[in-house]
Order: C-alpha cells, then structure tokens, then sequence
C-alpha cells in the first residue's frame, strides 16, 4: 500500500508541473521551476531503475540536435540550453510513462482526477471575484499576485488562456461523453462542469479549441448526411463566434484591434500603440517571425535563439515601448518557422498528421478511450501552433509522447499486455 501512494504521488506531482508552472528563478542563465529539483530526482531514478529509453526518441532527438548545430546562425549558448531543457523534459516524460508501465488510460485517468481538483478550485476563484472578495483568493495563492487574476477561470494556472491548453483533453472527453452520450471516466455532470469551466474561462484560444472539439468530434464518424449538414452546422460554428463576439468586450477588442494591426504597417506611425498588449504580441512576433523567414526560409536562425531575431529585427521604438514574448514568439509556429525554418516546421506538422489516430472501426472502449487520448492531443497541438511558444510549458513533452504512444498502441494491439507494452518501448 506505501509503495502505491508513493508511486501516485509521483505521479500526481508531475501532473501538477502541467498545472502550475510559475515565473522561475535564478540568474544562471535559465530559470529554475519549483518542480525542477523533483523532477531532476526523478530523472536519476528512472535511469537507475528502468535502464531503458527508446531508441526512436533517442534518435529524433540527436537529429533535432543535429540539426540545429549544423544550421544555427548565431547563439550556440542559446541553442545548447533549449536542447538541455528539451532533453531534460523528455526524460521525465519518458520515465513517467515507464513508472505508469506504459498504461496510458491508466495515466489519462489520474490527468482527470487532477483536472477535477484544479476546475473546483477554479470554479471557487470565480465565485470569489464576482462577490468581490478576490482578495480571499490571491492570499490562498499568493503566487498568483504577479498575474492579472479576474473573475475569468484560470484557477491554479498562470492565466486563463493557459487551461485552453491544460484542460484540452479532458474538455474533448467531456464533449466526446456529451455527444456520445458515454461516460468514459468522468460522468455527464462532471463533463457538463468541465464544458462551463472551459467557457468560464472567456479566453479566445479556449474558444478556438472549443471549435475544433466540436468540429472534430462532429465528423468522428464520417457519413455524407453529416456531410451534407456540415453547412447547417457551420452556419452553427459561425453563429457562436458572432454571440461571442458581441457579447464579450474583450474578445470584441482582440479581434478589432487585431483586424486595425493588419491593415497597415503595424511598426510604422503609432499603430502599435493603438491596440491591446494580446494583439501588440501577437502581430510584433508575427512581424518578427516574416521577417526571419524572408532572410533565412529553409533552416531558420538555430534552435532557442529566437530573442536574438526578435531584438534583431523589432524596431527600436517597439522595444522601447514594450517587448513581449521575445523568447517564445507567442507561437509555437512563429517560433518553428524562426528557429527551424520551413523544414522543422513542416516536420512538426508532418509528425502531427503521421501520428494521428483515425476514427471509427473501434473494437472496444480501449480504443476509443486511446482515439479520445490522441484526438484531444492533436487539439492540443493545434492551439500550441497558434499560441504559446514555450516547447516545454504545459506539459507539452509529455503530450506529445502521448500523442505518438497511443498511435502506437492502438495501431499495433487494442489492447497491449505488458509484455506487448515492452516492446512497444
């Protein structure tokens, strides 16, 4: 039994870094999570009790490395360091998947059970700043002082636009038990309470993946009598977009002050101090992410060494003014495109679709449990292409390992055994 509630716990602690992450410390050169030291210990114990790692991964890795030394325009140190905290998060990944014994339901379920815990406290947050007692809050999660903390849910995370992404998948569960009137791991009322949640959080990178929840779980079984209402429900797609739109204030500027960026010349006149701080990091990383692949296409600047192109070509009275996601690009496709070029970007999409799990056909729950596993992740990736440019926040490594390991289960056996498992590895 001790053996078992610490084997969760370590669990649970890695699922809690997807959570909560923080605003880092130390001035060596890259900044130190509260999870960090865990998961260094972690790390060790993994290679001194599984002695094993995939030789595919291992291999994708040293080309990804390979590839960025052989590239890299400028930056080594830079390149070197985000090769470091890939690897390292990889690692922990890897090993987390080892310590569940590769039973990636198993795992899916305990990411749910956290989830609950992490939409209550939210759903609490909520309450609070409506009543105007925020302040109540803020002292339960001190932590939380440096954000801007509203009635908008984001609960233990960062922000809210950040439970878009670590609350992807089990929003797609919730959707897909709703749609499907199923109830795999989490009840109606719990996947009812995760879609309120979600909304709650009025983020439009929330509402973006909402859509495509909806529109992938829409077509999960293909027939042309969907086809043919694809328009009817299309028209329903662009009807939630219209409300959300006109009625929330925010999403309202987002949009219009995006649209006003676009227009013109974001950096000529005073254009850029005209709009929001969501639309000035968005349209000054995508100026600088144009600019990058006009000079340099194909391979890009280097692996990490985004902040270097970024103070490269932002003009002087830009960062003068305000300099926002100059290490992440606020993209992870702006940031692809910069650091690898065209190449490691359409690599990236190229793994997204090779390893995407196709519906219909399923033999079991086990199967549809591992598509909801792997079409959630591909959601995930999704919003990732379009915000948020850290490779390894949110859990992202792990997600991804996800991604290809239940395209491997499924593929190969409905249902491995352990032993099947090990040769999975």
């Amino acid at each position: 039994m001790g053996n078992a509630i610490i084997k969760n716990l370590i669990t649970y602690l890695i699922i809690a870094s997807i959570f909560v992450t923080g605003a880092g410390f130390g001035d060596i050169g890259f900044n130190i999570y509260w999870y960090y030291p865990f998961y260094l210990a972690f790390a060790a114990y993994g290679l001194w009790t599984f002695k094993k790692i995939n030789v595919k991964i291992v291999t994708v890795f040293a080309c990804i490395v390979l590839y960025s030394l052989v590239t890299y325009r400028d930056g080594l140190s830079l390149l070197i360091k985000q090769s470091i905290n890939i690897g390292f998060a990889g690692i922990v990944s890897y090993y987390l998947l080892w310590h569940e014994k590769f039973d990636l339901e198993k795992l899916f379920g305990k990411y749910v059970t956290f989830s609950k815990v992490v939409l209550i406290i939210g759903f609490f947050q909520v309450i609070l700043f409506y009543l105007g007692a925020g302040q109540w809050y803020i002292f339960c999660f001190p932590y939380l002082k440096l954000d801007d903390t509203t009635y908008r849910l984001q609960s233990i995370t960062q922000e809210p636009s950040s439970i878009a992404f670590t609350f992807a998948p089990v929003v797609f569960l919730s959707l897909h038990n709703l749609f499907y009137q199923s109830q795999y791991m989490i009840n109606k009322k719990w996947s009812f309470l995760f879609v309120v949640g979600y909304l709650l959080t009025l983020s439009s990178v929330a509402y973006i993946g909402f859509i495509m929840m909806l529109t992938l779980l829409y077509f999960k079984n293909f027939t042309f009598r969907k086809l043919k209402l694809s328009l009817f429900a299309f028209a329903g797609v662009l009807l939630l977009c219209f409300i959300a739109y006109r009625s929330i204030s925010f999403i309202q500027i987002r949009v219009d002050d995006t649209v006003y960026a676009l227009s013109g010349d974001f950096t000529k006149g005073n254009t850029f101090l005209e709009v929001n701080v969501s639309t000035y990091a968005l349209i000054s990383n995508f100026y600088v992410t144009r600019k990058s692949v006009e000079e340099y296409p194909i391979t890009g600047n280097g692996l990490g060494t985004y902040e270097l192109v970024y103070d490269r070509y932002i003009p002087a009275r830009m960062r003068e003014y305000f300099t926002l996601n100059r290490q992440d690009a606020n993209s992870m496709g702006f940031r692809l495109a910069t650091e690898t070029g065209l190449v490691g970007l359409f690599a990236f999409c190229f793994f997204t679709v090779r390893f995407k799990v196709r519906s219909g056909g399923f033999s079991s729950n086990h199967e549809e449990i591992l598509w909801i596993l792997n079409s959630s992740i591909f959601i995930f990736i999704l919003l990732s292409l379009l915000r948020g440019g850290n490779y390894t926040y949110h859990g992202r490594i792990l997600f991804l390992l996800l991604y290809y390991y239940s395209y491997r289960q499924i593929s190969q056996n409905p249902k491995p055994t352990l032993a099947q498992n090990n040769s999975l590895q």
